[in-house]
């Protein structure tokens, strides 16, 4: 189910239909090798993620990052001062309005001395990912391995473009709320997911989630995560399925809850409960911030 979801995120600033989950794929992939590192009690190196995320795009099907154009400046700005790319600014490449382009398809030369640019959390236009590096130790994640991962899926990126949905927010966090969306219900794989726009108008917007369906995609990441081939052969001996199972739920709850205290720390909370019936969903709320408290 996890490759049908339309563009997982649970940032606001978007107008199309969207499954809420913090940091989209980027930040599933993070979980599930943080997981895999406090079960294994061992640090993965660098080179581990780029398999890694390959065995899950194989998976699970293209892999979803997204930044924003406040980050992409901030960016630009960074790339006109940095001398190794005199020749990009000289050639117009960092022009305003074109940033974006450069991201997506820099020349070989200079993807190294790139990449360096992009994982610095000011350069990081996920809020999730962005809050993940400036706070490791709140989040359970190594600073070094969330950089590992957003240097993958940009490498990943360049060499098969169909692989990766890189996407760029506009406009300001504006949001009013968090809204979760509950089912009520047991999920599967074939379970009709009912999306919302994060941002259904001009003036409103709301930071969006799906607990239960986040809930079930980490039970699938679990059962995936000890196949004898999972992530590039980066599987845990399957003698340990509750341990991991255990970890992820534990990661899940303890980022998803520094992000809302950065993000989302006095907004308040509503329900859309969502009928089998097929009856008008029912709202509830306002209730307290989840910022303080567990997803």
């Amino acid at each position: 189910m996890h490759c049908s979801v339309p563009l997982p995120r649970i940032d606001g600033r978007s107008g199309s239909p969207h499954v809420g989950t913090p940091g989209g794929d980027a930040g599933e992939l993070v979980l599930a090798l943080a997981a895999i590192e406090q079960v294994s009690e061992r640090e993965l190196a660098d080179e581990d993620v780029a398999p890694a995320l390959a065995g899950y795009v194989a998976s699970f099907g293209r892999f979803y990052m997204h930044s924003d154009a406040h980050a992409l400046e901030r960016l630009r700005t960074a790339l006109e001062a940095d001398p190794r790319f005199a020749e990009a600014r000289a050639d117009g490449a960092l022009a305003p309005g074109r940033i974006e382009s450069f991201v997506r398809r820099p020349p070989a030369a200079l993807e190294d001395a790139l990449l360096e640019q992009l994982v610095r959390s000011e350069h990081v236009g996920c809020g999730h990912l962005r809050t993940m590096l400036e706070h490791p130790q709140e989040y359970g994640a190594r600073r070094e391995l969330v950089q590992a991962v957003i240097r993958e899926a940009h490498r990943l990126g360049w060499a098969h473009p169909e692989s990766l949905d890189f996407v760029v927010l506009e406009g300001e966090h504006e949001e009013r709320a968090v809204v979760r969306v509950l089912l009520d219900r047991p999920i599967h794989a074939y379970t009709r997911v009912p999306t919302f726009p994060g941002s259904p108008g001009e003036t409103t917007s709301f930071f969006l989630a799906h607990p239960e369906v986040s809930a079930y995609l980490r039970r699938e990441l679990g059962a995936f995560l000890l196949e004898g081939d999972a992530l590039g052969g980066l599987a845990i001996a399957p003698a340990d399925p509750e341990r991991l199972e255990r970890a992820l739920a534990d990661l899940a709850e303890r980022q998803i809850s520094a992000t809302l205290r950065h993000l989302a720390r006095e907004l308040p909370v509503y329900d859309v409960h969502v009928r089998d019936d097929g009856s008008a969903p029912v709202v509830s709320g306002p209730n307290a911030s989840l910022g303080c408290r567990a997803y």
